[in-house]
């Protein structure tokens, strides 16, 4: 089986654009929000309540993505998530608390992509050989990561001179190309056994996945609460921390935050390329020098906060700082998303895949709290809240070497 199959290229294709339709909306939305209230810690607990939904469904879809073709879950969820959209740009402006509307928009949006997430993350083995799935993943990434680069450059454009609308009605041609797109994939599936009613489907379901993980395979696990840490104290410093330090900090337009926003994409695009490139080749027990890279840069990213170096410098420092830290995260999480799928069985990847990333989702919401919170009662020493970051985060790469050695053990075993 080639890495360029039809099937494949159309799992890709239509990531590409409903990632894009993500983007924009990921990129207005919360900025929408911080634009109208100007306090980052409604900024940060609008964040979080937009995840909260992903943690709490997504082990939900991961048993739907094992019992249902895992085409038809992309299709209409894409259909339904048009839908939304086009409900919200036709009565948002008629609405007093715009806040409230929002965040159940982006409430409804995070219970779609619980079901959707696992569903696409256990649809690259079925198509791919085992030789080819972390190029696969790679190609994934980097393409999905492209996407992420494009939506926040043109969502500055049309946020910074037209309005939301424009980003609204560019979310809704995306979703509706995509449907189209995956209209064509043939997806393999193999319908499981139903076990009675479906209470105790999802019961057996949940038995099994969770024996696998605490008692067949626990290193899985340990790689989940790794994830978790990254999440609590790395992710949620990015995704809350840079719209702050762009638009308030440096008082930049939302141009310059979409800029920032594409740059650290192309961080990801970068990572994806060299993981693919290297494929198999990368050592498993050395994996933990790669997150010593967030570590340095993270002491970087003090400089605009602690010296009077202007504008223009403080911005530069931002995107190399930025795209330095999405380089590390990419090629990190693309190895053991792909280690992970080799060492799952095809009827658990569903499952255990949602369950990974419900586990290591856990703690963002809670980190974008803590950061909006710190954000807003600390304005004045941002320098001390990264430089806590960045020890944090060397202490979570030291923790990180052990479980590396026990992934190795565990894929030379297999």
């Amino acid at each position: 089986m080639k890495i360029l199959n039809k099937n494949f290229i159309c799992i890709i294709l239509g990531q590409v654009v409903s990632l894009f339709g993500n983007a924009l909306l990921r990129f207005a939305l919360p900025l929408y929000i911080l634009d109208k209230t100007g306090n980052p810690a409604i900024f940060g607990m609008v964040l979080a309540l937009s995840i909260i939904p992903t943690i709490l469904c997504a082990p939900i879809g991961g048993l739907v993505a094992d019992r249902i073709n895992k085409k038809w879950i992309m299709v209409v969820l894409d259909v339904i998530t048009t839908i939304i959209i086009s409900g919200f740009f036709l009565i948002y402006k008629d609405i007093s608390n715009q806040l409230v509307l929002i965040s159940v928009m982006l409430i409804l949006l995070s219970i779609i992509q619980s079901f959707y997430q696992p569903a696409v993350q256990s649809s690259v083995p079925l198509v791919l050989d085992k030789e080819d799935i972390v190029k696969g993943n790679a190609s994934v990434s980097g393409i999905n990561s492209l996407a992420n680069l494009i939506g926040p450059l043109l969502g500055g454009i049309l946020y910074g001179f037209f309005s939301l609308d424009a980003i609204l009605i560019g979310s809704i041609i995306c979703f509706s190309i995509a449907v189209i797109i995956e209209l064509f994939i043939k997806m393999p599936h193999v319908k499981q056994e139903n076990k009675g009613n479906i209470f105790s489907m999802i019961r057996s379901d949940i038995s099994e996945s969770t024996s696998f993980l605490f008692k067949e395979n626990r290193t899985i696990l340990n790689v989940a609460l790794l994830a978790t840490f990254i999440n609590l104290i790395l992710s949620a410093l990015i995704i809350v921390g840079y719209p702050i330090f762009i638009t308030r900090y440096l008082n930049l337009s939302s141009q310059m935050y979409g800029v920032s926003e594409a740059v650290i994409a192309i961080g990801s695009i970068i990572g994806a390329i060299l993981v693919g490139g290297l494929g198999n080749k990368i050592n498993i027990d050395k994996f933990y020098i790669i997150l010593l890279i967030p570590f340095i840069f993270l002491s970087i990213l003090v400089l605009p906060f602690i010296l009077n170096i202007g504008v223009s410098i403080s911005y530069l420092i931002f995107l190399i700082c930025g795209f330095s830290i999405m380089v590390a995260a990419s090629i990190f999480s693309i190895r053991m998303i792909s280690i992970l799928q080799e060492l799952t069985p095809q009827h658990l990847l569903g499952k255990v895949m949602s369950f990974v990333f419900a586990f290591s989702m856990l703690a963002l919401p809670l980190g974008q709290v803590i950061y909006g919170y710190l954000f807003s009662i600390y304005s004045n020493k941002i320098y001390l809240i990264i430089l806590i970051a960045a020890f944090l985060t060397f202490i979570i790469a030291l923790y990180s070497k052990k479980i590396m050695k026990e992934l190795k053990e565990v894929v030379l075993t297999s």
